[in-house]
């Protein structure tokens, strides 16, 4: 008998430790002037397999609360119509992850497909980084992209800056020849652009309008907006490109 109740009591207490070890995320969604964004779509990926695993929307406040999420690493996104998406990865087995969050997302960029930011007499009247090329393309596995030019050229193109690859599970856009992946969205030109190329960066799973910028073989600065939802297991990726020149 005493064995018995030992073995209730240990199963109890594994199913406590796995209820507490468990992660509440919640917070509100605002936009750059801290008002509130209802109905924003929150998604939780796996952080392998990038697969969807929760889908929710914002309240009439913009707060949101997912269910508890079990011990491992997540990334969870963040999107509503007119804005940039917003990323975050979450591993549950650290401490923080139940804090609240307050999540703020930017205006969509004036160069993303589609928008318009005409500011008439507050504009400067001369444009020292005119657009060079502007275009929607597909990248599949076997293609690249010279974002120079602004269209689809083959993989053994000197010029290619651009392709797309698989590697670890997952699909990632990958920089070529001279082209530099950037780890923040900040024009960089001539001289002053990053001379090392970061690692490819992981598109499987994200929301459309997700922003990738690079720069290019030229020196050109390149905004790389995905135009549609990146699916896990997919082979090729939308993507309108937006180039100014140096």
């Amino acid at each position: 008998m005493r064995r018995l109740h030992a073995a209730l009591l240990l199963a109890v207490l594994a199913v406590c430790s796995t209820l507490q070890s468990r992660a509440q995320v919640r917070g509100e969604v605002l936009d750059t002037a801290y008002e509130p964004i209802s109905r924003a779509t929150i998604r939780v990926l796996d952080g392998q397999s990038r697969k969807e695993m929760e889908s929710i929307r914002t309240d009439a406040a913009a707060r949101f609360e997912l269910p508890a999420l079990a011990p491992g690493r997540y990334v969870i996104s963040f999107s509503s119509p007119g804005f940039s998406p917003e990323l975050i990865e979450l591993d549950t087995t650290k401490s923080g992850a139940n804090r609240d969050r307050t999540i703020r997302l930017n205006p969509r960029d004036c160069d993303a497909p589609g928008e318009n930011c005409d500011c008439f007499a507050q504009c400067p009247a001369f444009d020292p980084h005119p657009i060079a090329a502007q275009a929607s393309l597909k990248i599949g596995l076997a293609d690249a992209i010279d974002l120079d030019k602004g269209v689809l050229v083959p993989l053994a193109s000197p010029d290619a800056g651009l392709s797309l690859l698989e590697k670890d599970g997952g699909l990632f856009l990958n920089s070529l020849n001279g082209a530099a992946l950037l780890n923040a969205c900040k024009p960089q030109y001539g001289r002053n652009r990053q001379k090392t190329q970061t690692p490819p960066f992981r598109v499987d799973g994200l929301d459309r309008d997700m922003e990738v910028c690079m720069t290019t073989k030229r020196g050109r600065f390149s905004k790389i907006f995905l135009t549609r939802q990146v699916n896990a297991g997919d082979k090729q990726v939308l993507v309108y490109v937006s180039t100014r020149e140096k």
